[in-house]
């Protein structure tokens, strides 16, 4: 019974490898965690967006392609700060952050670190006490009272792959729901959900 439920999940796995259109060449105008950044002044490399959620670029890195960063600034949120792991948020701290001469507003996404309680604390001050930190947009905000935060929508997984399907059939399917007029916006926390009637 186990070796029928072992080929059936790598039938699985298989099927997901074949099926699966990955993201990174393709991003749809939708909200979605990694998406967002194509949108933003200073995103760092071509390849960075389209990286693990959980992967970390070192302090040398946001020297590099944050440099004097300004206007939209996209960070990889990830989770690694939860477990006490640097994340990319701090080395954006420790290697741009120094940098930065003109006002910008940081946008964070692509991971499920709450904001800022998961966020090393010094990391989260160096930030709010930068004058030159005009806001701050984030995925799971967690509610800390702060003028300069302003929740994100977490938006669609279509980075995921996921059993017979590919971002492309996703987009297909939320345009054919948004063609018979089957959404419904629901406020809740930061008005960021719609539900599918």
């Amino acid at each position: 019974m186990k070796f029928l439920r072992d080929q059936r999940e790598e039938l699985k796995r298989l099927i997901i490898r074949l099926t699966w259109v990955d993201s990174g060449k393709y991003n749809p105008p939708y909200l979605w965690s990694k998406g967002i950044s194509q949108y933003c002044d200073f995103k760092g490399s071509e390849s960075y967006w389209r990286e693990e959620t959980e992967s970390c670029r070192p302090e040398s890195f946001f020297r590099k392609y944050y440099a004097g960063a300004c206007g939209l600034v996209w960070v990889r949120l990830g989770t690694r700060s939860r477990d006490g792991n640097p994340c990319d948020l701090d080395n954006f701290v420790r290697g741009a952050l120094p940098t930065v001469q003109k006002p910008f507003a940081l946008i964070t996404t692509d991971g499920d670190a709450s904001v800022p309680s998961d966020i090393a604390s010094a990391t989260v001050s160096a930030l709010l006490d930068c004058s030159l930190l005009i806001s701050w947009h984030t995925q799971n905000y967690d509610g800390y009272v702060h003028p300069k935060f302003t929740p994100l929508p977490v938006g669609i997984d279509l980075h995921t792959p996921r059993f017979c399907s590919s971002v492309r059939h996703l987009v297909a399917l939320l345009n054919s729901i948004r063609a018979r007029g089957g959404f419904r916006w629901i406020k809740y926390r930061s008005e960021c959900f719609a539900i599918w009637e």
